[in-house]
């Protein structure tokens, strides 16, 4: 949440830059990526390095009604990874 608050303000500091870019003799670039890795899962699975490296999915297992207890549905947000970038120039 911290992150994403820094991220947002920076992000609202780049209108005021552009007013500057109308004058002559000042440059910005901004560039840069920003990655997510969303998982979608229909069963338990083998993993190791606390769900960093997926191994393969679990053997069933059945209670006595017949439901298999590793068939269960789960999302995962793993990691953020971003870098952003901001260059300018200035000529007097």
């Amino acid at each position: 949440m911290k992150r994403t608050l820094i991220i947002l303000s920076l992000l609202s500091l780049f209108p005021g830059v552009q007013s500057f870019a109308q004058k002559t003799g000042f440059k910005y670039d901004f560039y840069g990526f920003v990655r997510n890795d969303f998982f979608y899962s229909s069963r338990q699975s083998q993993t190791s390095e606390e769900g960093s490296f997926y191994l393969f999915p679990l053997d069933n297992n059945y209670d006595t009604e017949g439901n298999d207890l590793k068939a269960r549905v789960q999302d995962t947000h793993s990691v953020t990874n971003h870098r952003l970038m901001l260059t300018t120039q200035f000529s007097f």
